[in-house]
């Protein structure tokens, strides 16, 4: 397994297997009340804590759909330099040296004139030959295609950058609540188990009926279920966690950070123009459509003529007369090009080329118009994260209270046994919401950095690929 310098690793014993796993669940569901918390399994043995930063340079480092997307972009380079060497000039160098034993010498027109024709023990070629297009109309608007072609792979790689980041801290608030839900079962497991101890008290002392302490048993078994699914959601998270970051899924991994604060969101007005200029998406696209342009432009150049310039230098020994002595011939030519009817083969490549340049504007317009959906719809989300946020708060408070007046009241006998488990499972619920609550939260504005195209926290990120080259990210 492969870790950044930064990442903090804890040894917590070994992981244990699946098996094992299933067993102590099933062993939760029938031991003692007094071992019910300290049953539940940890969600792995082996732990890696990690904070939201170390989250995110793994996940650069180390994703392999991310490595993958990154390929297009020296694709995209090498494509563009294919491009360029159709209007680059050309240089050609040949060298040969034979040895003959019988007299096969290309004489041309001397052959008919001496007889049986003359022996040359040796035969030397030295040619070079450098080519210049000057007028390729076709070739310089492909160069211009590619150009743009480029640039749209370039904004492809930043596009993944920021999705995989946006996934990446997703991921960490998810397993942040998914821990911090464990908590909370654990806790009212706690709760339970002290309202039995004290109900066994009260029953002992025959100031309550037998049928409280009933209730007490009734509700931890029903409290033990809860738990053992928070346990196992927490894994869960781990797994998919340790996924994306290109770790073994039996890692264990501990979030360490908080949920975000709530902060002002500015108008839609404002997010929809940043996203416009800051989506690579957006900005890859309109690269595309100016790169089909350019190449129903290079399409259309077929019908028009092209000039070559070619100039050679020749230094032979046994080609030419006197045998034994170099010959030195240079020359120079110019060559046009001029298509009269090709079988209708530029006919299709214009046709083909305008189709896919009227596809690549309407794909243009229709992320443009996605844009303003996913900020309304992020927008919305946040707005819903705030105000049940702003509700939870509330709820917990309340809770809390009435939880301490059922627990003060049952004591003293002025509350019933039914009104403390009611407010214990409120206060749950509470915390519970509370927790979902900013959790929501915090994705809502990993998803609204997500559709203006950001990605914070990216800039402070340096990373080593794996041929040890060192690499920036930066984020907007």
């Amino acid at each position: 397994m492969y870790l950044s310098p930064m990442t903090r690793i804890e040894l917590q014993g070994e992981r244990r297997p699946r098996s094992l796993l299933w067993l102590s669940v099933a062993l939760v569901t029938f031991l003692p009340v007094a071992g019910a918390t300290q049953s539940i399994p940890p969600s792995s043995g082996t732990t890696v804590t990690m904070t939201l930063p170390e989250i995110l340079r793994l996940a650069l480092e180390q994703n392999s759909g991310f490595q993958s997307a990154r390929q297009s972009k020296p694709a995209a380079h090498g494509r563009h330099h294919q491009a360029v060497s159709g209007v680059m000039p050309q240089f050609k160098a040949y060298y040969s040296k034979a040895k003959q034993s019988i007299p096969s010498v290309n004489l041309g027109g001397l052959q008919n004139m001496i007889p049986g024709g003359i022996f040359a023990s040796e035969t030397v070629i030295r040619h070079v030959e450098f080519s210049q297009p000057v007028i390729v109309p076709q070739a310089w608007h492909n160069v211009a295609s590619s150009r743009h072609s480029r640039r749209a792979a370039d904004l492809d790689v930043q596009k993944a950058t920021i999705d995989l980041i946006a996934n990446a801290r997703q991921y960490f608030y998810d397993l942040l609540l998914a821990g911090e839900l464990v908590k909370v079962q654990q806790d009212r497991v706690a709760q339970v188990e002290r309202e039995l101890e004290l109900s066994k008290a009260q029953v002992h002392l025959e100031s309550a009926p037998r049928v409280d302490e009933i209730r007490s048993e009734v509700q931890l078994a029903n409290t033990r279920p809860d738990l053992i699914q928070a346990v196992f959601d927490r894994e869960i998270s781990e797994q998919r966690l340790a996924n994306l970051l290109g770790l073994k899924t039996n890692t264990g991994i501990v979030a360490r950070g908080e949920f975000l604060k709530v902060t002002p969101v500015p108008s839609h007005n404002t997010l929809l123009k940043v996203a416009i200029l800051s989506r690579p998406d957006v900005a890859a696209t309109r690269e595309r459509w100016r790169a089909a342009q350019k190449t129903l432009k290079a399409a259309q150049a077929g019908y028009l003529p092209t000039v070559n310039v070619v100039a050679a230098y020749d230094k032979t020994r046994g080609q030419y007369w006197p045998l034994t002595d170099d010959i030195e011939i240079s020359s120079a030519k110019a060559t046009v090009n001029l298509p009269v009817f090709d079988g209708l083969m530029t006919e299709g490549k214009v046709k083909e080329a305008r189709a896919l340049a009227t596809k690549a504007r309407y794909d243009l317009v229709t992320i443009e118009r996605s844009v303003e959906l996913d900020i309304t719809q992020a927008v919305s989300q946040l707005a819903k994260a705030v105000a049940v946020l702003k509700a939870t708060e509330a709820a917990v408070k309340q809770a809390k209270l009435a939880q301490e007046i059922c627990e003060e009241g049952y004591r003293v006998g002025a509350r019933t046994h039914l009104e403390v488990l009611d407010s214990e499972l409120s206060l749950t619920m509470a915390l519970t919401n509370r927790l979902r609550a900013h959790h929501d939260y915090s994705v809502a504005m990993v998803r609204l950095d997500q559709a203006q195209g950001l990605a914070p926290g990216l800039s402070v990120l340096s990373s080593t690929d794996r041929t040890g080259k060192k690499f920036q990210h930066q984020g907007n």
